[in-house]
């Protein structure tokens, strides 16, 4: 009989107990009793599972503002993909805004159940992209940032899986957030903030009030905070600013110092062009080299050694050598400008000795602005300047209304008239790599708020609780960007043959000032671009409604070893999401270029991918059944065996899209003695395809990519990789067909406290979590690697025709001019990869294990009372098995058939890689004497590798670990029954910066910070 029935019949059973039970046993008042992952009050199961708890008092002391920050506390969080420095770089097709994310034991966004009060929080309407697998897929989350920091009692963490509990999403844990309903009195507290690295004040105000009602029957708690911060430019800061380290003293002169540190661009306004015909005939390239033999030419600053023809005071044209780059991070913002509000309001009351109603409402706002780099077009959808263009060097030798053009080329650097050599009618030029500079930056402004509004009731009847409650929840983004081009007006402002056509031909303007601020110094845009400059919107909107129905009996029956308790419950709820998208990014506006290739694969916003609107709902039907059975009691007197508990549980869940989904759960507690204390646990979990890659339609996304073909033939020719990275259109497609990952949790555990040391606790588990049909794609870079695998098992530079390649890697046709690279060193020659096409699905299994440490000592002494807290996770396996496919490429590449700087992606070991660092670990030591406090904080995070970054003897780059230390020092006067409390900390004492990476900022922001050293005060007052 499947689990499910299993579990109604229980519960039903349970229900149906004649009431003659119930009148036998005296109705007991049940205890409430501080766990999570039970929905028992049962204090036998207090240690029965592994759980971290972090009091109001700890957030606070750690000085803690938003969500995300407190997220950064805990050592089993893994990367967060949802952050700030991320949004600064991502495009409208990201989760941007106010935003973080949770992914304990780092097993992937989703994997993690969130929860307030109990119940299930909503996911942000976003979604961000992460690596599952060889590539990224669409992953959400809760947004860390919704919770009212000041306004928590406690965060529950429990680490394990939980799935038979709560339901889907629980597989490497739960998160709950308490909120403090119970708070009397009335606070108010300021904080201000002045970082020493940046030109950056943080300020948050707290308010806070807690009443009885009507003689004590209810009770009134509200809390609002107001966080307000500045953002951080990343020119503030000389390795943030830039985008190519290889200067760099860790870099410079080593084996590392390779374009895999350089992430500048090669569009900038020193623009490269390609004259469109083939140049062959004309003697612009015969006799006078203006373009190579591709018909490509460059602008370069005048004065230039290179120099060809001078186009103005401060710009020439110069024959393909190396183009004038830019610097990304000149203009962009690491950290927003942010503001943000969080309300919540509790309120209960007894309507008599057995029941009681509650209600709980919780609101966030939150408007970030920030900046982006300037847009460039994709090399997949590159622009041509018409020949009539006003600004065309090579345009015509007059317009159509019969004026002179006087911006032809006329004569070279040496004064000869080579205007001969352009025919009369002119020619079309490509534009292949530039960069709108003039324009500015990318203005990105994210608007999101949300609401969550809840009543419930809860009485007893007999020795049995029951408690029931509804909500309803709704999360908004409105994320609008300015300065954003579009490719049908751009093509019109070049369209034009008047002064008002737009220039991409001027450069930067002076080069010195160029280089220094990232600015063109020659812009054009009032006259010539201002009609192509567009906003971009995206529109999200995410509800979730939920009622349920819980009962609880602490002493269903008795046995001899003790009473039985009994949870069981019923859920429903509904879960649905639109994501609206601008007409020019959904197709509404469609864009046509070049090469006639349209909506899906092609949007009519420069430098966005194409997205269709999209939307998807499902309901979620649920039943579960637990049980805590004593096997053995003290009284008992069983050697060894001071007590021994069995929680027993199971969940059924029926899903609108996806089917049902059953799963049990078994624990056991030992209390071997008063002292000691062992725990296991073994339960099946399950995370359910997001809605997001159950719904989405064809997708395209402009990724840069590495072309191991053109890779191999650079090698071959060069000894060495130069550049063989460019940007590629993968298109990916959701799927209904995607089932639900299948979890295995196993955890052994214990628990020591020495009665001969007052106040010492210590706790050390083992755990295991091996999840089936993990949900990602194979991946770009994998497909790439097995269509350069076929291609080189087929090669024969004497028939290139019957060369076998990967039907979902599509190129382009070859420019006959570089041909002869590829047979140079005995390769059939191949054009650019244009578009890779791959699918989500249920991939392979993945496999993460580990040891979680935790100490926690207090003692009493003449100088004070201290506590000393360490809490260490180590993980020692993290793997994600390989399938037929991904072994293939394995095996090639121990055969040397793909060379060894080539990384495949997603698979085997992924210990200590891209953001899993072995070990991390916090130390807590906290004094108090009288009126003082003190507090200190140590956080270390293990070093790992960046497989993006590969020396050429198989060596990854080492993302060196990571220590800060922060600390505070306050003081207490105390006068009549107020309070005021003075506290000054230091956030990095040490003014640690985050190890070199060859992201974006030079720093894993997606695990570190790098913001340095910073100073805070805060004051709060206690009436």
């Amino acid at each position: 009989m499947p689990i499910h029935r299993y579990i109604i019949i229980a519960f039903i059973l349970v229900l149906s107990q004649d009431n003659a039970l119930s009148q036998n046993n005296q109705t007991e008042e049940i205890e409430e009793v501080i766990v999570i992952g039970s929905r028992l009050s049962d204090k036998n199961i207090n240690n029965l599972l592994p759980a971290t708890y972090i009091d109001s008092e700890t957030i606070d002391l750690l000085g803690i503002d938003s969500g995300d920050e407190l997220l950064r506390s805990i050592i089993q969080q893994g990367t967060n993909k949802f952050n700030d420095a991320g949004n600064a770089i991502a495009g409208v097709n990201s989760a941007r805004g106010d935003i973080g994310a949770y992914n304990l034991r780092n097993l992937g966004t989703g994997n993690t159940l969130v929860l307030l009060n109990g119940r299930r929080m909503i996911n942000s309407p976003g979604f961000q992209s992460e690596s599952v697998g060889g590539s990224f897929i669409p992953v959400n989350s809760v947004n860390t940032n919704t919770l009212p920091i000041g306004g928590i009692e406690r965060l529950e963490i429990l680490r394990d899986g939980a799935s038979a509990i709560y339901g889907a999403d629980a597989v490497a844990g739960v998160v709950n957030t308490v909120l403090d309903r119970d708070y009397e009195g009335f606070s108010v507290s300021a904080k201000y903030s002045e970082f020493e690295n940046f030109a950056r004040s943080d300020n948050r105000f707290i308010f806070k009030y807690g009443s009885e009602v009507n003689g004590g029957r209810g009770h009134l708690t509200l809390f609002y905070s107001l966080y307000d911060r500045d953002p951080i430019r990343a020119s503030e800061d000389e390795r943030m600013g830039v985008s190519d380290w290889r200067n760099f003293p860790e870099i410079s002169g080593t084996k590392w110092d390779s374009t895999r540190f350089r992430r500048d661009s090669t569009n900038s306004p020193y623009g490269q062009f390609d004259v469109i015909p083939n140049v062959s005939n004309y003697e612009f390239f015969n006799l006078y080299n203006l373009t190579d033999s591709a018909g490509e030419f460059e602008i370069f600053p005048a004065g230039d050694t290179k120099c060809k023809v001078k186009l103005s005071d401060d710009s020439c044209i110069a024959s393909d050598t190396a183009t004038k780059r830019y610097n990304m991070n000149s203009e962009r913002w690491i950290y927003s400008k942010l503001k943000r509000d969080n309300l919540s309001i509790s309120f209960d009351y007894d309507l008599n000795e057995n029941l009681s109603f509650f209600s709980d409402f919780l609101y966030y706002k939150s408007d970030t602005t920030q900046n982006n780099s300037p847009s460039a077009a994709f090399s997949t959808s590159r622009i041509i300047v018409p020949a009539n263009n006003y600004w065309n060097p090579f345009g015509p030798r007059t317009f159509p209304d019969g004026t002179n053009n006087p911006n032809r080329i006329a004569y070279d650097i040496s004064g000869q008239d080579i205007s001969q050599s352009i025919p009369d009618e002119g020619l079309p030029i490509l534009i292949d790599w530039y960069r709108y500079v003039d324009i500015g930056p990318r203005e990105v402004n994210v608007e999101k708020d949300t609401y969550r509004i809840l009543f419930g009731l809860k009485g007893e009847f007999r020795n049995w609780n029951w408690e029931t409650a509804v909500f309803s929840s709704k999360a908004n983004t409105d994320d609008i960007t300015s300065n954003r081009l579009s490719n049908t007006l751009v093509e019109r402002a070049l369209a034009l043959s008047s002064p008002n056509a737009y220039n991409p031909f001027n450069g930067g303007g002076n080069y010195i000032n160029y280089i220094s601020t990232g600015k063109d110094g020659t812009p054009n845009k009032d006259s010539a671009i201002e009609s192509a400059i567009i906003d971009v919107y995206r529109k999200g909107e995410r509800e979730l409604n939920s009622v349920d129905f819980k009962i609880i009996n602490n002493s269903i029956f008795s046995l001899r070893s003790g009473k039985v308790s009994f949870a069981g419950g019923l859920e429903f709820r509904s879960d649905k999401f639109e994501d609206d998208r601008d007409p020019r990014l959904d197709g509404t506006i469609k864009y046509t270029d070049k090469d006639g290739d349209t909506f899906p694969f092609v949007s009519d916003v420069m430098n966005s991918s194409p997205t269709p609107d999209n939307s998807g709902k499902r309901d979620v039907f649920s039943v579960y059944t637990e049980f805590l059975v004593p096997l053995v009691s003290e009284e008992m007197n069983i050697s060894l065996i001071r007590s021994l508990n069995l929680q027993i549980a199971g969940r059924y869940e029926d899903f609108s899209d996806i089917g049902s989904k059953s799963v049990p759960k078994i624990a056991i507690g030992w209390e071997v003695t008063k002292d000691l204390f062992i725990r296991g646990s073994l339960s099946k979990g399950f995370r359910v395809p997001n809605l997001i890659q159950i719904n989405e339609s064809i997708v395209s996304r402009q990724l840069s990519r590495d072309d191991a073909y053109l890779c191999l033939q650079q090698i071959r020719s060069q000894g060495q990789i130069d550049d063989c990275d460019y940007s590629i259109q993968r298109v990916a497609q959701g799927s209904k067909k995607l089932k639900p990952e299948n979890s295995t949790n196993t955890s052994i555990g214990l628990i020591y406290n020495p009665s001969f040391v007052k106040n010492l606790n210590f706790s050390l588990d083992w755990w295991e979590i091996e999840k089936e049909d993990t949900i990602g794609l194979f991946g770009e870079n994998n497909l790439i690697l097995s269509d350069l695998i076929l291609r080189l098992n087929s090669n024969d530079i004497n028939n290139c025709s019957n060369v076998k390649f990967n039907e979902n890697v599509i190129r382009e046709s070859i420019d006959p001019s570089e041909a002869e690279s590829f047979l140079n060193v005995g390769l059939c020659p191949v054009g650019a990869i244009t578009r890779v096409e791959d699918f989500y699905r249920n991939l392979d299994t993945r496999i993460i294990s580990g040891f979680d440490l935790g100490i926690d000592y207090n003692f009493s002494s003449r100088i004070g009372f201290f506590n000393i807290s360490v809490n260490a996770t180590k993980i020692d396996k993290f793997i994600q098995k390989a399938g037929p496919d991904v072994s293939e490429l394995l095996e090639a590449q121990q055969q040397g058939l793909i060379p060894s700087e080539f990384s495949i992606q997603g698979f085997s070991d992924l210990l200590k890689k891209d953001g899993s660092p072995e070990i991390q670990a916090n130390l807590k030591l906290l004094w108090q004497l009288n009126n003082w406090g003190a507090g200190l904080f140590l956080k270390h995070t293990g070093d790992f590798v960046q497989t993006r970054v590969r020396a050429k003897d198989g060596e990854y780059w080492t993302i060196d670990e990571y220590n800060k230390v922060s600390g505070y020092l306050d003081y207490t006067i105390n006068r009549n029954s107020n309070q005021t409390r003075l506290r000054f900390g230091i956030n990095n004492i040490f003014d640690e910066r985050a190890p070199l990476s060859s992201d974006i900022f030079g720093y894993y922001f997606d695990l570190h910070d790098n913001l340095g050293r910073y100073y805070y005060f805060d004051i709060k007052y206690d009436f």
